[in-house]
């Protein structure tokens, strides 16, 4: 522990090849546990839903996958790169829900390994073990590290491109750089909140550098942000992103909105969000006490997680609506700070009057009791079996084939893709935002079941629009009880039908 503690002096060249390639190696270390940790929890991958975006993108993969383009026939607000990765999972793997999720946990994997290694080179090898941990062992990190959602991927390939930065400014690696740019434009084609990072990437490259007296380089963080913005617009391009229309004008008019309840944004608000990780908030905050109080001593890198804190808090107070899934880009640098805050303290140990058997306990125990309640955590994932979809239940009592009638309607999309049909492209984006801001009108609704005349059609989210009610009820759709929800069946299908049991759900906070 002691000799850990000493490292944390030692800039990054300075330290033998075969320690890097040590260090290198520790970074496998929790980004392989993390996996492990997630199957001792429970069986994550049985799990109905974890969250109702999981449905949204299932059901745009599941589209890309069958030919349908994205922002022509399906809306979306949200930039291509998720769904693009789960369309191609599709394709070897046909309504896999386990699979998708497995792709998740690799990017949180990935985030904890990139993590790790920059606050290694930044701030020691304590603080980097420190930093993983709290990050890896809060609940909600593991909540959403494995729900198939685009929050973890882009942050995870964010956090890879700062890796890539300081090594980049480091070893004067123009490709590494080059490199660095091209994984966070990628980040941002899969959610582009990770913009609030960018300022922090130009930083890594600013001030990584092998001699404290090197100028700055203004030349490598244009490579850098060149790269950037190249991958960005060269995705923008080849898949025609609407980016007024529909990436940016939703999000900009939710902002806007009264439709939303004063609970769900705000300073306080996220404050409370924040605080439901007290071991990361705190540690977060004692981080930023320490490397503020002495200006005098300000090492640039340690610029790098405070000006991704201060950008994401300011953001997402005041964000409209902020919800649990929004911490992470905030917690990425919570867990910084408090690697740094952790190596301080035990700096001051060691430089207390106390023998060193008892300092090397303290240190021990401290830290030993700070794991633990990061880990004591509520969640666990259920064991029990899951139960069929509704959809699926109404389909085989109908004696419904999947393959011949291929398409359902439902505010869960989740439900249609574990029938294994296909929602409607119009309809695949079924969310709350869309609805508030009149981006899915009843015609919409509507004219979407006269073209595609689904099979099933289920409302158990949203409250059916009368409109909608009345057009299903005249297109000889007939209203059929079942779990939870209003449900509809093509009336040349079934001229009775026997309602199936209600099923229950995990599911992450909003």
């Amino acid at each position: 522990m002691i000799e850990a503690v000493g490292a944390i002096e030692m800039t990054p060249l300075s330290i033998p090849i075969a320690t890097r390639r040590s260090y290198d190696f520790q970074a496998l270390i929790p980004a392989a546990a993390l996996p492990i940790w997630l199957t001792i929890l429970g069986p994550w991958w049985i799990v109905y839903e974890l969250h109702p975006n999981e449905g949204l993108n299932f059901a745009k993969g599941a589209l890309v996958a069958n030919g349908y383009p994205l922002y022509d026939q399906i809306w979306n607000d949200q930039p291509p790169g998720l769904t693009l990765i789960l369309a191609a999972v599709q394709r070897v793997f046909p309504f896999d829900i386990g699979i998708s999720r497995a792709i998740i946990i690799t990017f949180s994997s990935l985030l904890l390994w990139a993590l790790f290694r920059i606050v290694r080179r930044s701030s020691g090898v304590l603080a980097a073990w420190a930093a993983v941990a709290v990050l890896g062992l809060s609940t909600q990190f593991l909540l959403f590290g494995v729900s198939v959602m685009i929050g973890h991927p882009a942050v995870a390939l964010a956090v890879c491109a700062l890796d890539q930065a300081m090594v980049g400014a480091a070893e004067k690696s123009r490709w590494r750089l080059v490199t660095a740019g091209v994984l966070f434009g990628l980040s941002l084609q899969i959610k582009m909140f990770t913009a609030l990072a960018l300022p922090s990437l130009i930083c890594a490259i600013l001030f990584f550098s092998k001699a404290a007296s090197e100028p700055r380089r203004g030349r490598e963080a244009a490579v850098a942000f060149a790269a950037t913005l190249a991958t960005f617009l060269s995705f923008a391009l080849a898949f025609h992103e609407p980016l007024v229309d529909q990436l940016f004008m939703p999000h900009w008019s939710a902002a806007r909105s009264d439709l939303y309840e004063d609970e769900q944004y705000g300073w306080l608000y996220f404050g409370s969000l924040l605080a439901l990780e007290p071991v990361l908030l705190g540690l977060g905050i004692l981080g930023t006490i320490a490397i503020l109080r002495k200006p005098r001593e300000f090492d640039g890198t340690k610029l790098i997680p405070v000006i991704w804190l201060c950008l994401s808090v300011v953001v997402f107070a005041n964000h409209k609506p902020v919800a649990p899934r929004h911490l992470i880009m905030t917690m990425v640098p919570l867990a910084w700070l408090g690697g740094i805050a952790v190596s301080k303290l035990a700096h001051w140990i060691e430089r207390t009057p106390m023998r060193l058997p008892y300092r090397r306990a303290f240190i021990t125990i401290g830290l030993t009791a700070l794991l633990v309640a990061d880990a004591w955590t509520p969640l666990r994932f259920g064991t029990v079996t899951p139960p069929a979809s509704p959809i699926a239940v109404i389909m085989e009592r109908l004696k419904i084939d999947a393959a011949s009638e291929r398409w359902a309607v439902a505010d869960e999309p989740i439900d249609a893709y574990r029938a294994k049909v296909l929602v409607p492209p119009e309809l695949a984006v079924f969310s709350k935002k869309r609805l508030n801001q009149g981006y899915l009108p009843a015609e919409t609704i509507m004219n979407a079941i006269s073209e595609y005349r689904p099979s099933v059609v289920r409302f158990s989210l949203f409250p059916i629009d009368p409109a909608v009610d009345k057009f299903l009820r005249e297109s000889s759709y007939i209203a059929v009880t079942a779990a939870g929800g209003q449900n509809y069946i093509r009336g040349d299908l079934a001229p009775s039908y026997t309602p199936p049991s209600a099923r229950p759900s995990f599911r992450l906070p909003n």
